[in-house]
């Protein structure tokens, strides 16, 4: 016998199990981008090393924090 309400927490699961998967992906194409920016030689003598090491860190800290939000958001959406 097939519990409806089993079935409908499976669907709610795997909707937002779809969602999570999606951060994840815009969050690994996100992490590439500032790799790649990281990858760029800093000129230490140029005058624009710490903004640049700045931008880097912000940048990275700016996508940990959207993933970490929608994943949390997620969660609470799941729990209701």
């Amino acid at each position: 016998m097939v519990n409806p309400v089993s079935n409908k927490m499976d669907n709610i699961v795997e909707v937002y199990k779809k969602k999570a998967e999606k951060a994840l992906d815009d969050f690994d194409y996100e992490k590439e981008r500032v790799q790649a920016t990281a990858d760029i030689p800093i000129n230490l003598f140029g005058g624009t090393a710490t903004k640049q090491v700045v931008d880097i860190a912000a940048e990275s800290r700016r996508i940990c924090d959207n993933l970490f939000a929608t994943l949390q958001a997620l969660v609470c959406m799941v729990d209701e």
